[in-house]
């Protein structure tokens, strides 16, 4: 739960709920209730590779008309 709140504090988030996202066996996945009533997702990984290879992903994704959100 430390991780999440460093990612709380260095976002500068103003969040009103934590859920822990369950079935994720290669990261922790957390849903963020924002102030504003929004939910976000943080995926905190396990790893270097995987964080690697993800945010490769995202970079392909990225101008993707149909993604919405924020990609973190």
């Amino acid at each position: 739960m430390s991780s999440i709140l460093n990612v709380i504090e260095k976002l500068k988030l103003s969040v009103l709920n934590i859920e822990n996202v369950p079935e994720s066996f290669s990261s922790d996945v957390y849903k963020l209730t924002l102030v504003r009533g929004e939910d976000v997702y943080v995926k905190i990984l396990f790893n270097k590779d995987k964080l690697f290879r993800e945010f490769q992903m995202l970079e392909v994704l990225k101008d993707v008309r149909e993604c919405t959100g924020w990609l973190l």
